[in-house]
């Protein structure tokens, strides 16, 4: 036991017995912030603690996505990232659709546009330069 601190013993509860039956449900639980005061070393550097990193889903090494936001430091793992776009874009996704195989049709279908354009400029280009002669 540490010098100066007295152990607490809890007192027997003295209180109405719980009523029997079903339980109320329990409040749900609210997660308190993680919070830790770190300072800042030479060079602007500072290390995120590793219950932060745990909770930031972020390893020793992999790249993090900053930004300053009214003076407060906002950092976020590339992880965290992706799944606030996939969160941000759901209400757009058609069940059943893949966004992936559109895409590629749609390039697809620019592509051969362009290859048609490039080829009747060819053959413009050569119709010009045959009257030109």
């Amino acid at each position: 036991m540490a010098r100066g601190f007295k152990e607490k013993r809890q007192k027997p509860y003295a209180g109405k017995a719980p009523a029997k039956g079903p339980r109320a449900a329990p409040p749900p639980a609210v997660e308190a912030p993680l919070r830790a005061r770190v300072t800042l070393g030479p060079g602007g550097r500072f290390v995120i603690p590793k219950k932060l990193r745990l909770a930031m889903e972020v390893e020793v090494g992999e790249p993090l996505s900053m930004e300053v936001v009214d003076g407060e430091l906002h950092a976020r793992g590339f992880k965290v990232g992706v799944r606030k776009v996939q969160e941000m874009f759901a209400p757009y996704r058609i069940p059943g659709v893949s966004a992936v195989d559109e895409l590629i049709a749609e390039r697809r279908r620019e592509f051969e546009l362009e290859e048609r354009k490039i080829a009747e400029d060819r053959r413009n280009a050569e119709r010009f330069a045959k009257r030109r002669g």
